[in-house]
């Protein structure tokens, strides 16, 4: 196995075929570690330099690490491209070379210390372990990071439904039938190119106005929605992306985004229109969801990072995501971040 240093953005993309190749064959793999998403990450938000390496075995890349090199908050930090926005980033490599890369990547880190003062690796998986020790003269501690959640989901619709809540499900039910009242309603799972782009212009759309009604959605301003434009558009053509429609009348009252791959649904954010939301378009919107991932073959739905309550409804199981915080002697200890 050799160590394949990548510096540049064009370096980086150059391998964006041999990249995707590698995901396809990592089973565990999170679109948040496809280059579709990493690469507009970097076009929007990416500063200081990058810290990349890709790791061969023969001529076959079986490993990729997509870190960069910035100062934060005074310090010298190696971070995970994708970093703010992603709900889960990890080292990408097929899983007989996983270990060997690990350890190789940590090798070429310590030979590059005199660059950085510590490497913060934030939404690792709660099933993350180190496979080592660090080199020599590199110290580290994996704490917990922030809380994750996510249903496991039965091979029927029927069986999902079945295993709602009673009370939940009854609710679910009667806010449908009110709102069958109000108009002629249709659900969307959306499928071609016209559509995806009729139904991510509504996500946005929806977002704004329903948190118009509270506070500036800062997560949806500027560079983050061109982000997502971006990301969104390549994912979709790698047939990544979903977006559900929730309609009445032909008007778009709820939108939901998210991915669905290697059997698993990853729900990423939603908006609905706070004028119908006596009716729970959300909640029914996330119910068609979950039922069409179903029927694509999807065995977990990820409610991704947060620990709100409403989850718990849909049966999610809360874990905690890691952090891997990695430095050396050089290092002030007054400057490590905070655990």
């Amino acid at each position: 196995m050799t160590p394949e240093p990548i510096l540049t953005i064009q370096a980086l993309s150059a391998l964006q075929d041999e990249w995707t190749a590698l995901y396809e064959r990592v089973p565990d793999a999170a679109p948040f570690q496809h280059p579709g998403w990493l690469l507009p990450w970097w076009e929007k938000f990416g500063s200081g330099e990058l810290i990349s390496f890709g790791v061969r075995h023969e001529d076959r890349l079986v490993a990729m690490a997509p870190l960069f090199l910035h100062v934060w908050l005074g310090r010298r930090q190696v971070t995970f491209l994708g970093n703010g926005v992603s709900d889960r980033l990890e080292f990408l490599a097929e899983p007989c070379w996983r270990d060997a890369a690990i350890r190789m990547v940590l090798q070429c880190l310590a030979g590059e210390r005199n660059r950085w003062d510590v490497c913060d690796l934030q939404d690792l998986p709660p099933s993350f372990s180190l496979p080592c020790p660090p080199p020599d003269g590199v110290q580290h501690l994996v704490s917990s990071s922030s809380v994750c959640s996510h249903s496991v989901l039965p091979p029927t619709r029927e069986e999902f439904e079945r295993a709602l809540p009673h009370r939940f499900s009854r609710n679910l039910r009667r806010c449908r039938e009110e709102l069958n009242l109000a108009g002629e309603v249709e659900f969307q799972n959306v499928q071609s190119d016209a559509e995806f782009g009729i139904a991510l212009d509504a996500l946005f759309a929806l977002r704004s106005a329903r948190w118009e009604t509270r506070a500036p959605d800062v997560s949806l301003s500027g560079k983050i929605e061109a982000f997502h434009r971006d990301a969104a558009g390549r994912l979709w053509k790698a047939g990544k992306v979903r977006l559900f429609l929730l309609l009445v009348d032909k008007r778009p009252v709820a939108a939901l985004y998210g991915f669905l791959d290697k059997q698993r649904f990853s729900y990423y954010f939603s908006g609905f229109d706070p004028c119908w939301s006596r009716f729970s378009p959300g909640s029914l919107l996330l119910k068609y969801a979950i039922a069409q991932s179903i029927e694509e073959g999807a065995r977990r739905f990820d409610f991704l990072r947060g620990d709100e309550p409403y989850k718990r409804e849909w049966g999610a199981r809360f874990d905690l995501n890691l952090r891997l915080l990695l430095w050396h002697r050089e290092t002030p200890v007054d400057t490590l971040p905070a655990t």
